[in-house]
């Protein structure tokens, strides 16, 4: 006789999308998980003035620097922008030592995503 099992799903109807989306976004770059980040990335859209594909490149190369220097997950701190952006705030990914750093500031118009735009002069280095 076959056993039927409940699964219990939550949901919180007060998380926005957007929050949701930025949520999944500090998972898969904190797990350094680059096909979780390629799902949430749309195919036709241009991030970091990159195509996806390239943008995607570029962050699994600083994974695998990560994973070389023996990183298994990214810490993640907000920072802020001190050149193009000045004073935005960025997502500022690091390991326990901050020897490999990656900071993105994540544009949104209302709960869309315009863009991710990494930052090369995060404060707290």
């Amino acid at each position: 006789m076959a056993t039927s099992q409940l699964i219990k799903v939550s949901f919180n109807p007060d998380i926005s999308p957007k929050a949701e989306w930025v949520n999944e976004f500090i998972q898969s770059i904190s797990k350094m998980d680059i096909e979780q980040l390629e799902r949430l990335l749309d195919d036709d859209h241009v991030y970091n003035d990159q195509s996806k594909w390239d943008f995607l490149a570029h962050v699994r190369d600083v994974f695998g620097y990560n994973k070389q220097d023996g990183a298994s997950e990214l810490l993640m701190r907000m920072e802020k922008c001190q050149v193009c952006k000045y004073g935005c705030p960025v997502h500022f990914f690091y390991s326990n030592e901050i020897k490999r750093w990656m900071a993105f500031r994540l544009d949104f118009k209302g709960e869309q995503l315009t863009d991710i735009v990494i930052c090369n002069m995060p404060t707290g280095l």
